[in-house]
């Protein structure tokens, strides 16, 4: 396989394991989509930093459900992802810091792969900090091409594919002053595909006014879906390889006037969230819910392509399916890769915004 996309693009989706229990694998739509990300796994310091694995059957049931009934969608393991920033920077500089530590992650990861039948990697590494983070990154990507091509080359087996997670734009420093510029095309020639992370632009890390979580274009700044895209290419990575990340969330914020509320409006806190550990954060099926129990204001923003709602001091910024369509096709006519979404199970039961984003690429 040329893991890098389908014929139409990559239309990729990540499974978030820990709501397995209310949402199965055997409930992911698969049909709407090539690629599949088990989300996630991580290397273990205690183990030379080999895989961690919790739940050896919960692997097996997402991959065998993405390959049942003669389905073409792949399924991936994201390795990383959505950890503090500080801890999953210490556990990945540790392993990759050394080639000997690097050779143990790789072969392990490689022997997971395998042994649960998944198709690729997804290595979601997000913070590199500093010149020595990018070096080692790039240092691990290197090698961990270098072993898939060996052990295709040498088992006959259909080479794994890689994939990377990154931050919206090629310069991290926009979001910490520890990190530095990815070498963009360095990185490209080592995998076959890169997810942008084209969100959380706005979110409960600032309260201090709202704003829109994933804008397609901004005046203000350089927090936009746009811009990153188009520094991604400009450093050289060819746009075939990019696939753009889309919500399937919302962040709120809670307003200081009820009567000023616009994006960059004036703000004092988070508003409502799905439960007490996901600070202003909402499931896009669960803001569809508040805004039918509380009538709420429902505005589409046209200069950020994105959609924002408001109920008394509660304002919530989100995407819907007229900005669904309109991202889509924006990554159409950059001829990106394709796009993927955060995360699978987060929309409605009529999976409205899945089904309105494929629309518009196959369309």
């Amino acid at each position: 396989m040329s893991s890098s996309s389908s014929n139409n693009g990559i239309i990729g989706g990540f499974w978030p394991s820990w709501y397995a229990s209310s949402n199965p694998p055997s409930s992911i739509p698969k049909l709407y989509y090539t690629h599949v990300f088990y989300a996630f796994v991580n290397p273990d310091p205690g183990t030379n930093y080999k895989l961690k694995i919790d739940n050896e059957g919960l692997m097996h049931e997402f991959t065998c459900h993405l390959h049942s009934n003669n389905s073409s969608a792949k399924a991936f393991l994201a390795i990383g992802g959505a950890t503090d920033e500080e801890a999953q920077n210490e556990a990945f500089s540790a392993m990759a810091c050394k080639q000997k530590t690097r050779g143990y992650f790789i072969e392990s990861t490689i022997e997971v792969a395998r042994k649960y039948g998944f198709d690729g990697v997804n290595l979601g590494w997000e913070f590199p900090y500093g010149e020595e983070g990018m070096n080692n990154l790039v240092s691990l990507l290197a090698e961990l091409r270098l072993a898939v091509d060996k052990e295709a080359h040498q088992t006959g087996n259909t080479k794994l594919g890689i994939g990377v997670s990154v931050f919206f734009a090629p310069d991290l420093s926009l979001m910490s002053s520890k990190c530095r510029v990815y070498p963009a095309e360095v990185i490209a020639a080592k995998v076959d595909f890169i997810n942008v992370m084209c969100y959380d632009y706005a979110g409960h890390w600032d309260t201090s006014r709202t704003g829109s979580i994933a804008a397609l274009y901004n005046n203000s700044c350089n927090y936009s879906t746009s811009y990153g895209i188009h520094k991604w290419i400009e450093g050289g990575v060819p746009r075939e390889k990019l696939v753009m990340g889309l919500p399937l969330y919302g962040r709120t914020w809670k307003l200081k006037d009820r009567n000023n509320n616009g994006i960059g409006a004036p703000a004092v806190g988070t508003g409502p969230q799905d439960d007490k550990y996901t600070i202003g954060y909402m499931l896009y099926h669960n803001v569809m819910t508040f805004n039918e129990i509380h009538d709420a204001t429902v505005e589409y923003d046209k200069e950020t392509v994105s959609y924002y709602s408001h109920a008394g001091t509660n304002w919530i910024s989100y995407d819907g399916e007229k900005s669904i369509e309109a991202k889509v096709k924006y990554a159409k006519k950059q001829r990106l890769g394709g796009y993927y979404f955060w995360a699978i199970g987060q929309d409605c039961q009529d999976n409205r915004l899945s089904t309105a984003a494929l629309n518009a690429w196959r369309n």
